[in-house]
């Protein structure tokens, strides 16, 4: 009787050396076979266990004990897999870097889910991931030339055959640039011929400025846009295998352009501060040939200025709470641009401090009064808040009074409120004493008795 047999697979060359478990073996005097072939090296170490080599073979067939007694039953627990060898049909895509990292998908048939590796010409890939018995992924390992791409699993290695073929490129190189020269301010679709150009892998710099609209067509052509430059620069090819080598051949020259005023700065944002505001922007796409030199803010009414040499510039002499609307311009050796759109700002303070009133005691609570300061800085008040020592017991709210929480009855308080608007809170009013007190009880009566 055959119990169990393990592994329970095997390549279909055969070859496989299996264990049988089981009853009533014949030391030296038992066979085996797989589906009705004679297994070899047929050894029994004991009447329960068996080992036997596999024969060739193919499917799922039965492994079958025979001695004297007779032959075991037919049973699924002596059920043996030929595992057919593994077959390449298509690899995606079949070129890489030579510093490897390319993830391959590979087509074909009979790989095993969890047990499969893959070789780039003899060297391990990594990331293998079958998702089924025809699809696996993996990534490549670096190497050099063509090589086979080679799937193997416990049936054997894939046959080596031109489909499976992978190609490592190497350094990319430039031959040919088509124009040779463009404008400074950029933006001429050149073509660059050469060699080892890596498709969705290429990037171009001129000068060591990247371009831009990077698009291979092919190994050997892309073509990219440049960017603003000036003088002869060096145009390069890198991809994940290196960057072509500096030659005449990629020679480049950005042709000065007669100087402009500069375009209009972008405005940004503008943040108030005490009779200040400090305004933020975006140097122009342009500078018109020339570099800028300064940029200039003005914020009106008044016409009031303020220059520097970048974002952000602060603006002072504003009137707090008077809404200004500021612009910023660029300024380079030709004269000054038009100036940008303009954004608006309130300068600010935070606003005099309240003037405390009253101080209403009730059961763990105060109702405390004030009145608004003179001045509320330039920017609504939102709040106010009280405070009250010990314990530092806060409690907001819009106008007076407000009512504070929470207190101990029979401890005295010192309470002060401070005003808040967008840029912060005062400083504290002056303080007001109050100590909470439970209500009295009154109990009315007859018959008491006095001391």
């Amino acid at each position: 009787t055959v119990t169990s047999i393990a592994p329970t697979s095997g390549p279909t060359g055969g070859g496989t050396v299996v264990t049988i478990t089981g009853t009533n073996f014949v030391v030296g005097g038992t066979t085996v076979t797989f589906g009705g072939v004679a297994a070899a090296a047929v050894n029994c170490s004991s009447t329960t266990t068996c080992t036997a080599t596999s024969p060739s073979g193919s499917g799922v067939v039965n492994v079958l004990v025979t001695t004297a007694g007779g032959t075991s039953a037919n049973t699924a627990a002596d059920d043996f897999t030929f595992i057919p060898v593994p077959a390449v049909t298509s690899i995606t895509p079949t070129s890489g870097p030579s510093s490897g990292g390319t993830l391959v998908t590979i087509n074909g048939s009979n790989f095993i889910i969890g047990a499969t590796t893959v070789s780039f010409g003899g060297v391990a890939a990594t990331g293998v991931n079958c998702t089924s018995t025809t699809t696996c992924t993996a990534t490549s390992p670096a190497g050099t030339g063509v090589v086979n791409v080679l799937v193997i699993t416990a049936g054997g290695t894939s046959a080596n055959t031109a489909v499976d073929d992978f190609t490592f490129i190497g350094a990319p190189a430039v031959t040919s640039i088509t124009p040779t020269s463009g404008p400074s301010s950029g933006g001429t679709v050149v073509t660059i011929t050469g060699s080892n150009f890596i498709i969705g892998g290429t990037t171009v710099s001129f000068g060591g400025v990247a371009g831009t609209g990077v698009n291979c067509s092919s190994t050997t052509t892309c073509t990219a846009t440049s960017p603003a430059g000036a003088g002869v620069v060096d145009v390069l090819v890198t991809t994940a295998s290196g960057t072509s080598a500096n030659t005449p051949a990629d020679d480049f020259t950005f042709l000065a352009a007669a100087s402009t005023v500069p375009g209009a700065p972008t405005i940004g944002a503008a943040t108030p501060g005490n009779g200040q505001a400090s305004i933020a922007f975006t140097p122009p796409g342009s500078d018109g040939g020339s570099p800028i030199t300064s940029y200039t803010v003005t914020c009106n009414p008044g016409a009031i200025a303020g220059t520097g040499a970048a974002s952000p510039i602060t603006v002072t002499g504003l009137a707090n709470g008077t809404t200004h609307t500021c612009s910023v311009t660029a300024t380079n050796t030709v004269g000054t641009s038009a100036p940008s759109q303009t954004v608006s700002v309130t300068p600010a303070i935070v606003p005099g401090a309240p003037l405390i009133g009253t101080a209403t005691p009730g059961n763990g609570q105060a109702s405390i009064a004030f009145t608004a300061p003179g001045s509320n800085g330039g920017s609504p008040i939102t709040s106010y808040t009280v405070t009250c020592n010990p314990n530092g017991i806060t409690a907001s709210g819009a106008a007076s009074p407000i009512t504070v929480t929470g207190l101990t009855n029979g401890t005295t308080h010192t309470c002060s409120v401070t005003a808040t608007n967008a840029v912060g809170p005062s400083a504290p009013s002056q303080t007001v004493s109050v100590t909470p007190m439970a209500p009295s009880v009154a109990i009315f009566g007859n018959g008491f008795e006095g001391p």
